[in-house]
């Protein structure tokens, strides 16, 4: 049996525990992981750069993502922090 890159993807990230405050999350946290890991991987070298590629790739992320609240801006995708 086969699964897909989003499944894969959460299976290896899902004990991971999101630090942001339930009341402020917008994005769920698979996305941001899933589209930095990908932004990353295609070249992307900052946070601006990750958020300017989910723009420029919204229609194929859509396939894996809820995108329902779009891309998460550069701010968003910096400020998860994972050290606690």
């Amino acid at each position: 049996m086969t699964t897909s890159p989003i499944e894969s993807i959460q299976d290896h990230f899902s004990e991971v525990q999101d630090p942001r405050q339930p009341g402020k999350v917008e994005h769920p946290l698979i996305n941001i992981i899933f589209i930095t890991i990908c932004g990353t991987l295609c070249g992307a070298d900052n946070w601006v750069a990750i958020e300017a590629f989910g723009k420029s790739q919204v229609k194929w992320l859509s396939q894996y993502l809820n995108m329902k609240n779009g891309i998460p801006s550069h701010d968003t995708l910096g400020s998860v922090d994972f050290s606690m």
